[in-house]
């Protein structure tokens, strides 16, 4: 019985195999003619549109050798930690053993509050280059069908599902929870966030931002979430994790009127509230106004 070796076909300039993939149609094309038409060939990851940001989408076109992220070459000095750009660009791949995944790595990318000069940005490899410019010159790949339009999720009504969790007295948690929580992606969390004040507080008062801190006018918002030193943190004092069981509890239990009165509380008021009660019920119904 004979046995017939197979023989791959030569590579090309792209390192593609020449006459076999070149036809074929790849899943990050549109993110690829994208990026070429921007300046220097990059964008910064919160500006990409939530389609471009398919985590998966770009861990194939990473691993593919087609994209690449990076930041401005930048470090902190001084005791201060001042932030001092450099000049170039450290760009690389993420995608590998050890590594963290893409969902993860855009999330962090989206929630950075540093220098915007030192924002993740991806941008075109050399390989990802020449199957743009290929695209550019009605190469077959132009003839790929058109993806189903996707129904994308209003940012307004993922707004107003947020501000529940937030009257409900709910914990911020992270971009990616929230994202799956809502059913959306996470530039439709970010962008509700960021077109609300108290969203922005909630967001503010259960995350630490990183790098080094900048000035900012002294605004009702920043005053509201300033740090003070006068008056001990509600956080040192209240213990969240079992009050968070009992403001629901309290929250389920409470009339109309008595849940609107919890809901105009703070977010503090109400997590103390909810360990009075929890502590001693007699003392959570006087607040409201109840006879024990």
């Amino acid at each position: 019985m004979t046995s017939t070796l197979a023989v791959s076909p030569p590579r090309g300039a792209d390192g593609e195999q020449s006459g076999q993939n070149e036809g074929r149609p790849h899943v990050g094309d549109e993110l690829l003619q994208f990026l070429a038409k921007q300046l220097q060939e990059m964008i910064a990851l919160i500006d990409l549109s939530e389609e471009h940001l398919d985590s998966d989408m770009l861990t194939v076109c990473d691993a593919d050798g087609l994209i690449e992220f990076g930041t401005r070459n930048h470090c902190f000095v001084g005791p201060d930690q001042e932030l001092r750009v450099e000049e170039g660009w450290d760009f690389s791949s993420i995608t590998g053993p050890n590594r963290k995944s893409m969902k993860l790595f855009i999330a962090e990318s989206l929630g950075f509050s540093g220098d915007e000069r030192i924002r993740q940005h991806v941008r075109l490899t050399d390989r990802g280059h020449i199957r743009a410019a290929r695209l550019a010159v009605d190469w077959p790949a132009r003839l790929i069908e058109p993806k189903p339009k996707e129904i994308k999720t209003d940012w307004r009504d993922v707004q107003r599902r947020l501000m529940k969790l937030y009257n409900r007295g709910e914990r911020y948690t992270t971009i990616v929870d929230l994202a799956e929580r809502m059913e959306c992606g996470t530039t439709t969390i970010h962008k509700a966030i960021k077109d609300s004040a108290k969203l922005k507080g909630w967001q503010a008062r259960h995350t630490k931002a990183k790098g080094s801190p900048r000035a900012s006018s002294m605004t009702d918002f920043v005053l509201d979430n300033a740090e003070q030193n006068r008056e001990p943190d509600p956080s040192d004092v209240v213990d969240f994790d079992p009050a968070d069981a009992a403001l629901a509890k309290l929250l389920d239990d409470a009339t109309p009127d008595e849940r609107a009165k919890i809901q105009t509380m703070s977010i503090e008021k109400q997590y103390e509230l909810a360990h009075m009660a929890r502590s001693d019920p007699d003392s959570g119904t006087r607040v409201l106004g109840r006879k024990p």
